[in-house]
This record gives C-alpha cells, structure tokens and sequence, in this order.
C-alpha cells in the first residue's frame, strides 16, 4: 500500500501529538484536574474530567479492559455510548488512561426525585430496547459457557471481591468461589447449616450473557426532555450468568420504593435469585 507524503506527515503528527498528550496527562494529572474543575466544574465522577468541551478523560482501573469493551458496544451494538479515542496504560498509577468523547447530560440519579410515573415508565422503555441489545450479543464459541471480562479477562467486580477474581469456566465454578467467601464463618453450626442451604438452592444452568453489571442510576444519562444518552462506566462489564444484571441494578438501588418497579419493566424478574443473593450477604456482607 502506497502512502502519500501528506498522509506520512499526517500519521507523525497524530502519533507525536498523542505521544506527548499521553505524557502530559500521566505526569501532570494532578495539574490538569485542578485546571479542568476551575474551567469546566466536577463529572458525575470523581474519576473522570473534563480536557476540552468535546473530550474528556478517565482513570479506569488497569485490569478493567474498558476501553476496549467500550468498542465491542460501540461495533456491536446501537446504544450511544462516548468515543474511545486513545487509551493507555498509566503504570505509575496502575491505572489504564482513556480519552473519550465527552457527551453532555444528567445523570438519573440527579433528575430521579423529579420524574413523575409516566417520565420513567417511558425511560425504562428506552432502556429496555438497548440492554435487551446487550444481553443479546453472541459469546465466542471457544469461550462458550465462562464468565469473564472482555477477551477472557478477570473479573473486575465488587459485588464479588474487591479485587479481580477469575475467570470462571462455568456458572458452578462462580457458585463454588462466593460459597467459598462463606466458609470462613462455618464454625458455627447454625452458619453451616444456612450455608449448605443455599448450597442446594444454587443451580447453574443461567445463561451467560453480556452485562454491564453496574447500570445504576448515576450510570443513566439524560438529555434536558429526560430521554435516554447514554450508558456509562464499563469496568465491570463482562459475561455473567442472566440475572447477574438484575441483582447488580437492585442490589445498587433496592434502597428507592420506586426503584424496583423501574427494573422490572427494563430487565427479566430474578427474584428468587436475589433473594438467594441477599441471604448470603446477610452472612457475610457485601461484597461476598
């Protein structure tokens, strides 16, 4: 393939600008947080700032792959979701840095208090067509049945541990391991007697599908007429068993009385499983 002098000199630039923007961002973050709050105010979140009125960044964690899971959406799927247009390593930091297009709007968490039945009834439709896009994404053949991050990754998920954990072959693998955060407390014969209890109610035959894993309020972006954006934050995203995106919106909002009538028109009822879920919080706390 032949390359014009123009399009050589085009590809130095771009590769020399980034470059150098990378470095400046990784050695002087601090420097350009405290400019971008003075110009352009704080995010929805403490890790992400503004760069320009089009661009912003973020420090995701390292072992998240979010820029890439944010392109596998962005090719896969039609939920609107911001541009990834570089990303990188930050080693100082443990950190993966990502320049991202900067879409303006509110969060749910923000404008919830003042929507009344039918704004949320017509939200949680909207939401509804995109997730059930996501859940509908097809697992590689070689990786059939696993639960995952992106591209066989860890597991970068809270609810689990507080640190990456994983991979998983199977849905009986992911039971054994949260048992296993359990064992700790089966001294006490009534403790061992709950835990083989919800042991027998496990089953392991849920499908695996693509999940956000953390579509919380703060996580729902609106436009001024409070209809849907975008989706934020990937880190968590990955393959999961089906109603691991059930039990990660409620167990995140279960606090709001309306909050479970939203979920239930935008994702299946697990019910059964939350409640399985939640008792063995309730021996261990969260996560498990």
């Amino acid at each position: 393939m032949e390359y014009s002098m123009g399009s050589v000199v085009g590809l130095m630039w771009h590769f020399t600008f980034n470059h150098f923007r990378r470095l400046a961002i990784t050695y002087f973050y601090l420097y350009i947080k405290t400019w971008s709050l003075r110009i352009y105010g704080s995010t929805s979140s403490r890790r992400v700032i503004r760069l320009t009125k089009t661009t912003a960044f973020k420090r995701a964690f390292a072992t998240s792959f979010e820029a890439e899971t944010m392109r596998f959406i962005s090719l896969n799927t039609s939920i609107p979701i911001p541009k990834v247009i570089d990303h990188w390593v930050m080693p100082q930091a443990g950190r993966e840095g990502i320049i991202m297009e900067w879409i303006q709007g509110r969060t749910l968490k923000t404008v919830w208090p003042s929507l009344n039945d039918n704004q949320k009834f017509l939200l949680a439709e909207q939401l509804r067509g995109y997730i059930s896009e996501l859940r509908s994404l097809a697992q590689p053949e070689h990786l059939s049945g696993q639960i995952y991050s992106l591209n066989g990754g860890p597991c970068d998920d809270p609810l689990l541990l507080g640190r990456p954990c994983g991979p998983f072959d199977s849905e009986l693998e992911l039971n054994d391991f949260c048992l296993s955060r359990l064992a700790k407390f089966s001294w006490e014969p009534c403790t061992r007697a709950q835990i083989e209890s919800v042991r027998g109610r496990l089953t392991a035959d849920h499908r695996i599908l693509f999940t956000h894993s953390d579509l919380t309020p703060r996580n729902i972006l609106l436009d001024d007429q409070n209809n849907f954006v975008s989706i934020l934050d990937k880190e968590m995203a990955g393959w999961r068993p089906e109603q691991w995106e059930y039990l990660k919106t409620m167990w995140m909002g279960q606090y709001d009385e309306d909050w479970p009538a939203f979920v239930h028109r935008v994702l299946p009822n697990y019910h059964g499983q939350l409640e399985l879920h939640n008792e063995m919080c309730s021996m261990h706390g969260c996560p498990f």
